[in-house]
């Protein structure tokens, strides 16, 4: 998932970096399907990497974010191909 900053977003961007970072943190947390996320700028762009089998279940977990549901962020959600073990998982 690649989150992007909505241009027109004017809000308090204060609250949604917490909220990001409250989000992000819960799901790391919480579920065994993130693999990794990180943030790009002060925005909360950045990126959710996640084992989940369909693209749909990816788009599901994005939607939920709090600053999608806000209007700060955009998402994009793509599959990756990448080789078995590359993340130690069997």
């Amino acid at each position: 998932v690649r989150y992007t900053s909505n241009p027109d977003y004017f809000e308090d961007f204060e609250d949604m970096t917490r909220a990001n970072r409250i989000f992000l943190s819960d799901l790391n947390n919480n579920n065994d399907y993130v693999v990794a996320y990180g943030s790009f700028s002060d925005y909360n762009d950045g990126i959710l990497l996640l084992d989940v089998p369909t693209v749909e279940e990816a788009t599901n977990i994005a939607k939920e974010h709090p600053s999608v549901k806000a209007g700060q962020l955009y998402y994009d959600v793509k599959s990756l191909w990448i080789a078995k073990g590359i993340f130690c998982k069997p």
